[in-house]
């Protein structure tokens, strides 16, 4: 039982390697999408960071900040971008980080008088 187990395991991660081989291909094909996904981060952030810090906009800075560290892993996507936009994400990147330190503002309760 614990053979079929480790194979079943083993189809499941081979096919989820095909899968994000796939994506990957796809993305290289058309950089401009995955630039575009990259800048709704970039948004989310900047919009997010203006916000109170608690810990539902820390998790989604943090969560879209991955994002973009790792879309700049990619030597396709550095490739593909303007100089401006790469100076875009590593301040967005930078200013997500400053905003994920901060400590947690707990919400104010107001007593109705």
């Amino acid at each position: 039982m614990e053979k079929i187990n480790i194979i079943i395991i083993k189809n499941k991660i081979k096919q989820n390697k095909t899968k994000q081989n796939k994506m990957e291909e796809l993305n290289t094909q058309n950089p401009q999408q995955s630039i575009s996904a990259a800048f709704d981060s970039v948004n989310l952030i900047n919009n997010t960071i203006l916000e109170i810090v608690n810990d539902n906009n820390k998790s989604t800075v943090t969560r879209n900040v991955q994002h973009l560290e790792i879309m700049l892993s990619k030597e396709w996507f550095l490739e593909a971008l303007t100089q401006q936009q790469l100076t875009d994400i590593n301040s967005c990147i930078a200013n997500g980080n400053s905003y994920t330190a901060e400590p947690i503002i707990e919400d104010i309760e107001t007593e109705e008088v």
